[in-house]
């Protein structure tokens, strides 16, 4: 789900602050979402929990390119998004999850999927860092926390409604006080009927230069038997 950005200008390069002090909730989160668009790529490792399932996600993301490992209860799977096409392995496990069945020729072996692919959307969304700039930033009414520290890093909290799931959902941004502002974990909240769902999220190492590469060996998906 993308975000209107149209409740809020981004502050020019010249008129960018030096401190969060004494801005509103809104303009605090405009200028982080300012600095994630300079740092254009970041690693997010992201934890979620529904009833006794964990899934926990580390994914490197630029603006065209992303690498994603996925371990569900000690299942493991790889996404290495590259030029407009997504190169999965998934064990036996998380091919039966995501396709429903065990389809011979997949498990622990890279299928490649293109954009006409049915399966393509679902295996990447969220994966690259325009989609990281649409659903990261809460929405909706925002309240922003006096500052505290979170890992040794002073930051404030800005809370709102979270954007990356068709729930209702709370979603908290913890933005560091110190330039250039950038997120340091985001938390979001929601019930499912009536099940607590949970998920967090860490991002480091904004603005590095990461080398993404499709793998040299691969089955392209159309040549098999996919349900």
């Amino acid at each position: 789900m993308a975000l209107s950005l149209g409740s809020w200008s981004p502050p020019s390069a010249a008129a960018t602050p030096t401190t969060l002090a004494g801005l509103s909730p809104r303009q605090v989160l405009g200028v982080s979402v300012s600095a994630m668009r300079v740092a254009r790529s970041v690693t997010r490792i992201s934890h979620e929990f529904v009833l006794a399932r964990s899934v926990t996600a580390t994914t490197l993301s630029t603006g065209a390119a992303a690498l994603q490992h996925v371990d569900v209860l000690g299942h493991r799977g790889e996404i290495v998004l590259v030029r407009g096409v997504a190169y999965v392995k998934l064990d036996p496990t998380l091919v039966v999850d995501e396709f429903h069945s065990l389809v011979p020729g997949v498990a622990n072996k890279w299928v490649s999927f293109t954009r006409r692919s049915k399966y393509f959307a679902g295996l990447t969304t969220g994966l690259t860092f325009s989609s990281l700039l649409n659903e990261v930033p809460p929405t909706g009414a925002l309240a922003m926390s006096r500052p505290t520290t979170l890992r040794g890093v002073p930051v404030v909290a800005v809370t709102g409604t979270a954007v990356t799931t068709n729930l209702k959902a709370s979603a908290t941004l913890f933005i560091a006080t110190s330039p250039p502002f950038l997120p340091v974990q985001e938390t979001v909240t929601a019930q499912s009927s009536g099940v607590p769902v949970s998920a967090v999220t860490e991002f480091k190492n904004w603005s590095s230069v990461p080398v993404i590469v499709a793998p040299r060996i691969f089955t392209p998906s159309g040549k098999l038997r996919l349900p």
